[in-house]
């Protein structure tokens, strides 16, 4: 089973895959090997050197988008490709906002790392929900050097993901990070992953 937890910067997909980890095996008795890959964690490093060898700020420069950004997709999906083939359960933390809105992005990823050669794999789309006013507080909170140009062109980028029409081809649910009651959203998961199963 993949389960790709997606959305915008701040939006809480990180602390929902850390709580999808811990909890899993109170959910799913007998599945306790799912692995949590980050897309942040495993590429930061490399992309961060890249563009300052580049003289490039932040991540919504074309030169990350067109070059750096497929690679990091690539990678992040490989090493989940790799584990798949061995038996475990992955969720992946990644933006995937481009990828969400159009399903032949995700068949020609699925191409190029031979996720397409995983028989029978079920797989999840979870969208994290995204209220750009908490988003902003979460991304200042968080002090990232990657985020520095984002939160000085804010207006411009609160304007460019103010609207995403998902592709009706993805096996997809929504999360809301922000909701009340954060145990029946959970649950709800819970609910559709143990439908995967």
């Amino acid at each position: 089973m993949l389960i790709v937890v997606c959305g915008f910067a701040g939006s809480g997909k990180t602390t929902l895959c850390q709580k999808l980890v811990k909890e899993f095996d109170c959910f799913f008795v007998g599945k306790t090997n799912l692995v949590y890959l980050s897309k942040d964690t495993i590429a930061n490093d490399f992309t961060d050197f890249i563009l300052a060898q580049n003289n490039i700020n932040g991540r919504e420069d074309s030169f990350y988008v067109n070059n750096i950004k497929p690679i990091e997709y690539q990678a992040t999906f490989k090493i989940a490709k790799s584990l798949l083939a061995i038996g475990s359960d992955v969720i992946v933390d990644i933006p995937f906002v481009k990828e969400i809105q159009d399903y032949e992005l995700w068949q020609e990823l699925c191409s190029k790392t031979e996720l397409d050669k995983i028989e029978n794999l079920k797989t999840l789309f979870i969208w994290c929900k995204h209220d750009i006013k908490k988003e902003k507080q979460r991304i200042i909170e968080r002090n990232y050097d990657r985020d520095i140009e984002k939160i000085k062109k804010w207006d411009r980028y609160a304007k460019s993901i103010e609207e995403i029409k998902f592709d009706s081809n993805y096996n997809l649910c929504e999360y809301d990070s922000y909701a009340q009651d954060q145990n029946k959203e959970l649950e709800k998961l819970y609910s559709i992953i143990g439908e995967l199963e």
